[in-house]
């Protein structure tokens, strides 16, 4: 297999997201959460890391700054730059939750794991590859 098929990705999708599934909501709707790429082509991540990190730097090349505060500017950093949106999210009592950049942040912040699977989504080459893309679309 040649490096191109390997790495190359879908420059568009990097930008505008995958739709990352998490089963049904209490009304019986898809809960899907957009997630674009943690860096590649989706250069805002990079323009939005560097703006919410820059007053950070010297903590963060020194490793003193602490990491709940670092995970919090990382929140907020997906929330503008990597999800690009959500169908179906609802609070714990049913209310629908609308996107917006506030509303990502908390629910990050009231479920870390959720966090951390985005985190995970947007990192995941082959979620933007060209290959896993066509293949997928086959099936």
């Amino acid at each position: 297999m040649s490096l191109y098929k390997m790495f190359k990705t879908e420059e568009a999708i990097e930008k505008t997201g995958i739709r990352v599934t998490y089963g049904s909501n209490s009304k019986g709707a898809e809960i899907a959460i957009h997630v674009g790429r943690a860096g590649g082509k989706n250069e805002a991540f990079q323009r939005v890391a560097d703006h919410v990190l820059k007053p950070y730097r010297r903590q963060i090349s020194g490793e003193t700054i602490d990491p709940k505060q670092l995970r919090s500017l990382m929140m907020i950093v997906y929330a503008r730059a990597v999800v690009k949106g959500w169908e179906g999210v609802e609070d714990e009592n049913g209310v629908a939750i609308p996107f917006t950049e506030e509303n990502c942040v908390k629910l990050f912040e009231d479920l870390p794991d959720l966090f951390a699977d985005v985190q995970a989504n947007a990192d995941q080459l082959s979620n933007f590859r060209k290959e896993d893309l066509k293949a997928e679309a086959k099936n």
